[in-house]
């Protein structure tokens, strides 16, 4: 406990707990000594609750006081906590000299204590304990104070008094009393925008504005609770003098420059002396100057506010002989030239500079006469090598190259070491600690950060628009932020140690950095991107963290690769609309939520060879995010979900192990036209493979399902299954189907690899060409291809795919080689002249009419080898083609590979009246269809028309 304090008997020797109540005897007083701290100073101490609580009969509440005093505090100063256990907003400092409080009697039940926790200077939460009942409160009680003492009074009590009037005892807890000012005389806000606002009237109590005679302001006690300012002067050119004023608890709302939240406020003003004044404490600023110049500011004291002496776009004025002390800045120079800062004392803060030009940094004077926590500051300007001398309270460098900067120790201040516009420097072997900024770099290249110490920091290392800087084997641990990168590209952070941050790395806008053999563990977050590009994230270590491991927000075209993402409280890698990143060859295991989560608008990334495994929920998932490659993943033991898309199309998901999950992969919600191919997934304890709620048209083969409970569900009977004939479809571990048949149809004799018969998934969902081996996880899928039967001479086709190539003779040669052809020719509905196109392979290739061969055309083949009845092509399938037919006759191809559908209703909408295909048996070779005959893939057709019109084959 601090100060001289004594109470009556004998308390001191109870007080050794947090909270301590105690019950008066009947007939004592209770003294307490607290001696008078110097004018003009802050004193810290121990606080004393006093806190009467009665109601009358009927519970009617009489509003008694709850007083206290700090002790080794002022003696003329008491805090009112509040009435009758109410809350209160904020600290409501009183003087009593003396007062006196009266109790009338009252019968009923009486409150026990109120007990209030205060977040130092701020708002209290309330909470009340139990009750006694007792009888009768009756005659006085009184709370004097002298000029020593503070003597509570005698009283009378009768009944259960255990819980009854008591005084609360809190041990220190940076509990604040604030300056007692002499001789000030309370006065309303003042507020003068311009030189005619110089008068009594505006707080004026002498001068004439001139230089022999300024304007005097002196000797207010100014609380500005309410208005934002305690004095505000705006636009003035007289001369002025700001004395020994006390301008405090500034807080409010407005509009900018009159409410700043500020003790003193000079805006747009000069030839103005600040001096001898208390600031202290009030929201924002202490003392601001914006757009001013030629000022001093002296000898004040600006304590307990966010910014204490705050300069904005303010030059050449003098900051000398101030002290600044407990506020988040000591001396702000923002934006702003030629200043100078002497001989200031600052405590629990520093000076702080900003600004987005050169002369913003490097034209103030300031000195070592200039302390932080009794040390030196140490401001170097346009300096060329050299090393800052040791046991520096702050170090300030200024368009500085070469300068070493070591062995410091810098705490408890603003800006620990603190670069604007510095090149080539090297900061090594420091201690920096209980800062805003440990570290911080502006607009300062190739700097070098090693072996530094950065703890208890809002923000370690903050780097903002600085470019090509090394952070090297650092040990990061209790900050905020641990190294901040804002608008900052091609820095390597490299074997550096994060511990127990917020943030172990964050970048803003920032790209093009590596980020390399990091280990961050028991942060709330590990590695954080946001609005970062083209950035490198490789062989770090983020484990043990309370959120993510590894997060990309809002963040495009990064790469994520070979880093450790283990034991995070929620997600090992999460991305949150981020897109075009790579994520590879990553560990994301043993986390809470998930391994790898891709959530709302993460689109277009590729998501590959990663081992996604042991998470609690899921292995893999995307979320509201579409057009993903997931391939090569490991995603097995995850508690429910190997692979899950939620909301999300168009993605790919390829050669992944999805393994003794409870299911392997999952699709649910409208996820729709995702392609899910030679994956495997086995021994999951639900379900294989299931899809649900709307999920459509998503295409699955060349998978393997293996010994799953169950191996598929599929609400909908719109997903694909398999793909054409010979492609193929999935492996099913139970398909108890046979292979002896082979063909689109399953009805052509001899095996290939396809079960004859269809796998049942449900009612209304199968897979018609189930693989009777495991699928032996080729790359990619084979080509499709599709065998067309022919016979001897010539024969109408078609090609059903879409042609590797489309010349000719490439689109129709036989792949195996064994059916050989020598002409083609093809009817152009559309040609005025040579209506007839072809190609001979006997002739000069000048005489070839007939380029190219594709799916929309009906083509007549002369076969001179029949080889095995095929002619064997390949190409990838159409799933919508336009083919334009002219009035009258067209020979078309048929480009799908559906096989069930009829001619009526394949060419309904077109008008058609007649069609034709072949039969290798009739006169000419083709022969009329009616509307019930089912085409056929490989067959062309002649169809008739009466008017130009547009046939859409899309099935």
């Amino acid at each position: 406990m601090r100060g001289k304090k004594a109470i009556s008997w004998g308390i001191l020797a109870l007080f050794t707990a947090s909270l301590l109540s105690l019950v008066f005897p009947s007939s004592s007083g209770l003294l307490v000594e607290i001696p008078d701290p110097p004018v003009g100073q802050y004193v810290k101490g121990d606080l004393i609750n006093f806190h009467l609580n009665i109601s009358t009969q009927g519970d009617e509440s009489i509003p008694f006081n709850c007083l206290s005093v700090v002790l080794g505090g002022p003696v003329n100063a008491i805090k009112q906590f509040g009435l009758n256990g109410n809350n209160i907003s904020g600290p409501n400092w009183i003087s009593i000299t003396p007062l006196t409080l009266t109790y009338t009697e009252g019968y009923g039940y009486m409150h026990g204590y109120d007990y209030r926790y205060w977040y130092g200077y701020g708002y209290g939460y309330d909470f009340n304990f139990g009750y006694g009942y007792g009888t009768t409160f009756s005659a006085s009680y009184s709370i004097t104070i002298d000029s020593n003492y503070l003597t509570a009074g005698n009283y009378s009590l009768y009944g259960r008094v255990e819980t009854g009037n008591v005084i609360h005892y809190y041990y220190p807890s940076n509990v604040t009393y604030f300056q007692v000012m002499a001789g000030t005389t309370p006065q309303a806000p003042i507020r003068i925008n311009s030189n005619a606002d110089f008068d009594a009237v505006h707080g004026v109590t002498g001068g004439n504005g001139t230089q022999g005679n300024p304007w005097i302001i002196e000797n207010w006690d100014i609380n500005g609770s309410g208005y934002g300012y305690g004095i505000y002067i705006g636009n003035t050119t007289d001369y002025f003098v700001v004395r020994n004023n006390y301008l405090h608890e500034a807080s409010g709302i407005g509009s900018w420059p009159y409410y700043s939240d500020s003790g003193l406020i000079l805006y747009r003003v000069q030839n103005g002396s600040i001096v001898n004044n208390t600031a202290s404490p009030n929201n924002t600023y202490g003392i601001v100057f914006v757009s001013s110049s030629g000022n001093i500011i002296a000898n004040n004291i600006a304590s307990y506010n966010s910014r204490g002496i705050h300069l904005a776009t303010s030059n050449s004025n003098i900051v000398s002989n101030n002290i600044a002390s407990y506020n988040t800045r000591g001396i702000t120079l923002a934006s702003s030239r030629s200043n100078i800062i002497t001989d200031n004392t600052m405590v629990e803060d520093g000076i702080f500079i900003l600004g987005l030009s050169l002369q913003h940094w490097n034209t103030h004077t300031i000195d070592t006469s200039n302390t932080v926590n009794g040390k030196s500051v140490y401001y170097w300007k346009n300096q060329t090598g050299g090393i800052v001398p040791g046991s520096a309270g702050q170090v300030i460098l200024a368009n500085c190259t070469n300068v070493v900067v070591e062995n410091q120790s810098v705490s408890n201040g603003s800006s620990g070491i603190e670069l604007g516009f510095s090149f080539n420097n090297t900061l090594a072997n420091n201690y920096a600690s209980n800062n805003i900024e440990g570290i911080c770099l502006y607009s300062s290249d190739r700097n070098t950060i090693a072996n530094n110490i950065a703890s208890k920091n809002s923000v370690g290392i903050f780097i903002y628009s600085s470019n090509s800087n090394s952070i090297a084997n650092n040990t990061i641990s209790l900050n905020g932020d641990g190294i901040y990168l804002d608008g900052s590209s091609n820095t390597t952070i490299v074997n550096n140690t994060a511990l127990n941050n917020t943030y172990f790395i964050y970048f803003y806008s920032s790209s093009n950095n590596t980020v390399v053999n990091n280990t961050a563990s028991n942060n709330q977050y590990g590695i954080y991107l946001s609005s970062s590009t083209s950035n490198t994230i490789t062989n770090n270590i983020a484990s043990s963290n309370n959120w993510f491991g590894i997060c990309l927000d809002f963040s495009s075209s990064n790469t994520i690769t070979n880093n450790i993402a283990l034991s995070n409280t929620y997600y090992g890698i999460y991305l949150y609309s981020s897109s075009s990143n790579n994520i590879a060859n990553n560990t994301a295991s043993n986390n809470y939520d998930g391994g790898i989560i891709l959530y709302t608008s993460s689109n277009y990334n590729t998501i590959t060879n990663n081992n996604a495994s042991l998470n609690t929920y899921k292995g893999v998932s995307l979320d509201s995010s579409s057009g993903n490659n997931i391939t090569d993943n490991t995603a097995s033991n995850n508690g429910q979900y190997g692979i899950y898309l939620v909301f999300s199309d168009r993605s790919t998901i390829f050669n992944n192990t999805a393994s003794n999950n409870e299911y392997g992969i999952y699709l649910v919600l409208f996820s729709n036209s995702n392609t899910i191919f030679n994956n495997t997934a086995s021994s999951n304890t639900n379900y294989g493979i299931y899809l649900t709620a709307l999920s459509s048209n998503n295409t699955i083969y060349y998978n393997n399902f293996i010994n799953n409970t169950n191996q598929a569900y599929d609400d909908r009977n719109d997903n694909w299954w398999n793909t054409s004939y010979p492609t193929g479809g999935n492996y099913w571990s139970d398909y108890t189907g046979t292979d002896t048949m082979s063909g689109p149809l399953q009805n052509i004799p001899g095996a290939d690899g396809i079960g004859d018969t269809p796998f049942i998934i449900d009612a209304d969902s199968q897979d018609n060409y189930p693989l009777m081996t495991p699928w032996n996880g080729s790359s990619s899928p084979t080509t499709p291809f599709f065998k067309i039967p022919v016979v001897a001479g010539w024969n109408l086709i078609s090609i059903p795919l879409i042609p590797t190539s489309t010349s000719v003779p490439d689109a129709l040669t036989d792949s195996d080689g064994d059916t050989a052809w020598d002409r083609i020719q093809w009817f152009d509905a559309f040609a005025t002249s040579n209506i007839w196109k072809q190609y001979y392979s006997g002739w000069n290739y000048t005489l070839n009419d007939l380029s190219g061969a594709d799916n929309q055309k009906g083509l007549w083949i002369n076969i001179t080898a029949v080889g095995d009845g095929f002619l064997n092509v390949s190409g990838s399938i159409s799933n919508s083609t336009s083919v334009p037919l002219h009035a009258g006759w067209n020979m078309v191809g048929y480009p799908t590979l559906n096989n069930t559908t009829t001619v009526g209703d394949a060419f309904w909408g077109t008008g058609a009246t007649m069609v034709e295909t072949f039969d290798p048996a009739a006169p000419y070779r083709t022969k009329f269809v009616g509307p019930s005959y089912v085409m056929k893939p490989g067959e062309g057709y002649w169809v008739y028309v009466p008017a130009d019109t547009i046939w859409t084959v899309n099935w």
